[in-house]
């Protein structure tokens, strides 16, 4: 397969079929406690999108990093539940939804904790430890994804 020249781990082609605004975020490196361009961690990554291109502020919680996977699933779902922030997507995710899914952590347990940015129904938006932001396709995550969440100002705007 050829290697994407933006960056050698998303998928040959990609960046030809995800929106041209996605193409700043791609190559982003990975910083466990970032999020701003020049590097961020997962959360980071989404808020940076969710900012920069829908206009949507949301937390940063600042006391967690890429490090604390446990804390930081909860602070996401007790936020998107407590405050209704985010409500979880019925049907196929579309643009700005946010993909829960698991992460293995130091005991290599599967917890609810690393995010990604739906582009479309199908390419993702992430950055890890492993790599810098890539996108990928939902189908190369099969079995990892918890679910959507869709930001209610998103909701209240296509209504």
């Amino acid at each position: 397969m050829a290697e994407n020249p933006l960056n050698a781990r998303s998928p040959a082609g990609a960046l030809s079929v995800i929106p041209y605004w996605a193409c700043r975020y791609v190559g982003i490196p990975f910083r466990a406690d970032g999020a701003d361009f020049s590097g961020c961690n997962c959360w980071g990554l989404v808020r940076l999108v969710l900012e920069h291109e829908a206009g949507i502020v949301v937390p940063r919680y600042p006391d967690l990093n890429g490090d604390d996977l446990r804390g930081a699933a909860e602070a996401f779902l007790a936020g998107a539940q407590g405050e209704d922030q985010f409500l979880p997507v019925i049907g196929p995710p579309a643009t700005f939804d946010v993909a829960l899914m698991y992460a293995l952590d130091a005991k290599a347990r599967r917890l609810p904790s690393h995010c990604g940015i739906m582009l479309d129904r199908r390419h993702l938006l992430h950055v890890a430890r492993a790599h810098d932001a890539v996108v990928v396709p939902i189908d190369d995550l099969r079995g990892k994804i918890v679910g959507f969440f869709r930001h209610r100002d998103l909701i209240c705007r296509s209504r």
